[in-house]
């Protein structure tokens, strides 16, 4: 499977799941995006929002916003494919077969 392919399905699957495959990772998310948070990338105790809407937003004041794989790369320091082949394991999408 290329690398775009990946991402594309995994984008999609994911969709409405952020809040599960985050947890999966060990990377916590407040609950509802009223509530700010510790970031679970640079730490800071009250400036991180997760507001989701399906594709996995967030914001920090410091770190900036992005999806659910942007939150993934962040935290793991990685790149889309692997934050990508992360989410597929908790998804359980077999992209190894055809690497």
């Amino acid at each position: 499977m290329r690398n775009i392919d990946l991402i594309n399905q995994v984008t999609s699957e994911a969709a409405g799941n952020w809040p599960y495959i985050l947890q999966s990772l060990s990377i916590d998310v407040p609950d509802s995006p009223r509530n700010h948070a510790p970031c679970p990338h640079c730490g800071g105790t009250d400036r991180f929002r997760f507001d989701d809407k399906g594709k996995g937003s967030h914001i920090c004041n410091h770190c900036g916003a992005g999806d659910g794989l942007d939150l993934i790369k962040k935290v793991n320091n990685c790149d889309t494919t692997e934050a990508a082949k992360m989410v597929a394991d908790v998804l359980n999408i077999d992209y190894r077969t055809t690497e």
